[in-house]
């Protein structure tokens, strides 16, 4: 009984943490101008993604961050 309460726990846990960081980083808006093409396969060069970054609103980078 106990280990079946501590696997449902660990699947729970896992659930809700995978939903927590869903959030800046599945949003296109937020992720598309550090990619070189729509599908968001290719990422920019370094010196283009920063110039991205520090474009970027302080609130959006600290949302991204987290």
């Amino acid at each position: 009984m106990k280990i079946k309460t501590v696997c449902l726990s660990a699947v729970a846990a896992t659930v809700l943490a995978g939903a927590a960081l869903a959030g800046a980083l599945d949003e296109p808006a937020m992720m598309a101008p550090f990619f070189t093409d729509t599908t968001m396969k290719t990422m920019k060069p370094d010196p283009e993604m920063m110039k991205v970054w520090k474009g970027m609103s302080k609130s959006d980078q600290d949302s991204m961050m987290q």
